[in-house]
């Protein structure tokens, strides 16, 4: 039986099933890529064994250097020392003209530690430090040299590693949902017309990276941003004063006594800041009129029983007053029977209680608060739906949103390798499940079949405007970053034309340059006057740079990929025009210099020099 057709609580058949399941089918794969990339295994346990002795080596040589540094530091001490206690005796000696036999002792001892330490410290601690720090850069090389090896060993199992290794072990895991090698246009498209997105990233986002599949026959795009807002920053300055005053010394007379004073002064200027975000975007006819928002509930993954009880008794206490109060006013909102799900859920905003209840039946309610109460994240997701469109956003994801194979390559042994791809796919996993896990708990969502969107594709445009913009970011960021600007950027693109295989992109890129300033803000101190305290702050001022990139598809695996950057002939021919490519998914993006004539015939050519860097076995 197919999973697509259990009926299944979302977290609890992660947790039972797939869970395990994936793990075993990522080992299997795992060991499928070594078996393709002939990997010998007990030669690179060897070549480990050997680094890490090396390793031991080179901390002992470290601890020796230390050791003589130290001795050193010890005698260049007494150096000082002494030079000072003869400076003093020599004063002493001289001011006082007696003869005090101590002096004189002093004098010379401090000369014999002063000349014994410096023969020392030229003569044996600098020979041995020197010799030490030449066995210690040969054992360096050695350890390097093993390293190279190690790596060497590894570089055909990383060469093949590939940004799809993690659909294919979704797709030998679970047909709940799937996922696609790319984003096409023509999903975005009817994401966008058929289902009605209009909360798309805003000029404030840009696009860091795209996963996009289907749950059923149903569309989900699930993208990373980053986000620019402005706040007000605030500033602080200070200065102290001082004055005299008069007062009774007590007496029948009086004295003057210093005051003093801290006058503080703050001001608030905009200022951007930068952060990171993930939305999970779905579309669904189910409920269509349908509008709600919900936030997190603030329990904890740790959130005992008693914690969530005492939440639902206050939850049920406000759901009364709600309830009343939209009687009273002639509202439509009224809670559920299930006081525990309506105070963990919190979509006290919808607009329609009936499409809400269609939505939201009793199986629904029960999955949704097994997944808030027990996730393995806490409960940390928003969700919104409006109409036909949901979106799902999470904190967990921020940290694990996508796979990249370039993490794996810093590795040397082949059972960290392992063990770190094993558990980087699982949790990968684990963090796209939960995404959709909110999804996944409504049963209504999986029996609606997708909307029809009948479009005839008229459009030569072969990658998405988000692939697009999550590819211009995998760039050298200092291709696009305007002169002077001192802050992040964010990057938004927009389609600009079709050649043959490539699409054109104009790429803006918007940020800030910074200059400093001060304010002085009066305020009255203790003596009655106005001072002007400075307040140093840095305003922010918007500059943007428009580029050129140009994307087209690769099927090349990562050796081929290198093959074409050390090809003399497409260095001769393409990089005059364009700067070194970046591989993203199955493209290639180039950053335009703007020195070059594209059309038809050029493309042909660069076309056929890059298919000669691609072996047939690693065509995709």
């Amino acid at each position: 039986m197919s999973d697509s057709t259990i009926s299944y609580d979302p977290k609890d058949y992660y947790e039972k099933d797939l869970k395990d399941r994936f793990k075993e089918n990522a080992e299997k794969y795992f060991d499928g890529l070594k078996a393709k990339a002939n990997v010998d295994v007990e030669a690179n346990k060897l070549t480990c064994n050997k680094i890490q002795k090396e390793v031991e080596i080179n901390k002992a040589g470290h601890a020796k250097i230390k050791t003589q540094n130290c001795i050193k530091f010890l005698f260049i001490s007494l150096i000082v020392i002494a030079t000072i206690i003869l400076i003093v005796s020599l004063v002493f000696t001289f001011s006082l003209n007696d003869s005090n036999i101590v002096f004189p002792i002093l004098i010379g001892a401090s000369i014999l530690i002063i000349i014994g330490s410096l023969l020392y410290i030229f003569l044996v601690s600098n020979k041995k430090i020197k010799k030490l720090k030449a066995i210690d850069a040969e054992n360096d090389r050695r350890l390097q040299k093993l390293c190279d090896e190690a790596y060497a060993q590894l570089k055909p199992l990383n060469d093949i590693f590939n940004y799809y290794d993690f659909n294919n072990i979704v797709k030998k895991t679970t047909d709940i949902f799937t996922l696609d090698d790319n984003l096409d246009q023509l999903k975005l498209l009817m994401v966008r017309n058929c289902y009605g997105l209009t909360n798309e990233p805003s000029n404030n986002e840009s696009i860091l990276g795209v996963m996009s599949g289907d749950i059923k026959t149903n569309p989900f795009i699930r993208i990373k941003v980053l986000e620019k807002t402005m706040y007000n920053k605030v500033y602080t300055g200070s200065i102290v004063i001082h004055w005299s005053e008069r007062v009774s010394d007590g007496k029948g007379g009086s004295r003057y006594v210093t005051r003093t004073q801290t006058l503080t002064a703050t001001i608030s200027k905009p200022a951007p800041l930068f952060s990171n975000a993930t939305y999970t975007i779905y579309g669904n006819e189910a409920a269509p009129d349908l509008v709600f928002s919900r936030q997190p509930s603030g329990l904890k993954i740790n959130s005992s029983e008693d914690d969530i009880k005492k939440f639902v008794k206050d939850g049920e206490k406000k759901l009364e007053k709600l309830t009343q109060k939209s009687i009273k006013k002639g509202g439509t909102f009224q809670a559920l029977a299930n006081s525990e799900f309506e105070s963990l859920f919190g979509a006290i905003n919808r607009n329609n209680e009936t499409q809400f209840r269609l939505l939201f039946t009793p199986l629904a309610q029960q999955n949704m608060v097994e997944l808030i109460t027990k996730s393995p994240y806490g409960d940390d997701f928003t969700f919104y739906k409006q109409k036909k469109i949901n979106i799902v956003s999470s904190i967990h994801s921020r940290n694990a949103f996508s796979f990249n194979e370039e993490g794996f390559r810093k590795i040397y042994s082949y059972q960290e390798l392992k063990t770190t791809y094993i558990n980087t796919v699982c949790e990968l996993f684990k963090s796209l499940y939960f995404d959709l896990a909110p999804i996944l708990s409504i049963p209504l969502y999986q029996q609606t079949d997708a909307g029809i969107y009948d479009i005839k594709r008229n459009f030569l445009q072969h990658i998405s405007d988000y692939d697009a913009e999550s590819l211009v970011n995998s760039m050298n960021p200092s291709k696009f970053m305007p002169e002077e600007a001192s802050t992040a950027q964010i990057l938004k693109v927009k389609y600009d034309k079709t050649i043959k295989n490539a699409d054109f992109f104009e790429v803006n890129s918007s940020s800030f340059k910074t200059i400093n300033r001060v304010e002085y803000v009066s305020l009255m101190g203790g003596d009655g006057r106005l001072h002007n305290v400075p307040v140093y702050w840095v305003e922010y001022i918007p500059v943007n740079k428009k580029s050129i990139v140009s994307i087209r598809d690769y099927g090349g695996g990562e050796s081929d990929f290198n093959n074409l950057n050390s090809s003399q002939e497409f260095i001769d021919e393409y990089k005059k025009a364009f700067s070194f490519p970046i591989r993203f998914k199955n493209y290639i993006g180039f950053y335009d210099n703007g020195c070059y004539s594209y059309n038809d015939d050029y493309d042909d050519e660069l076309t056929t020099i890059i298919n000669k860097s691609i072996s047939s076995k690693d065509r995709r």
